[in-house]
């Protein structure tokens, strides 16, 4: 104490309101990180609805480019069917 009434009275309930603005503002800080993180993950499950309904295009293949059984750039000839692969010798 001060030895001065008036002002310990003051400076008492300073410190209280103070220590109250400090508790509502740390509350405040919290349901906006909470906000923010709700925001952020709303965000991430959009982007992943989104990337499930896009057909799969795992090699960046544009689709102009014929398939084959090789792969992509390896179209299958016309006349290529299930047995025109590499011809198979009898060991000698």
């Amino acid at each position: 104490t001060s030895g001065n009434s008036a002002f310990d009275e003051y400076r008492e309930e300073t410190l209280r309101r103070l220590e109250e603005e400090q508790e509502q503002f740390e509350e405040f800080l919290e349901r906006l990180r909470h906000a923010k993180d709700k925001a952020e993950f709303d965000q991430f499950m959009d982007e992943r609805r989104r990337r499930a309904a896009e057909p799969d295009d795992d090699e960046g293949d544009d689709g102009d480019e014929p398939q084959g059984p090789n792969g992509p750039g390896f179209p299958r000839s016309p006349s290529s069917g299930p047995g025109d692969g590499p011809t198979a010798y009898p060991a000698g």
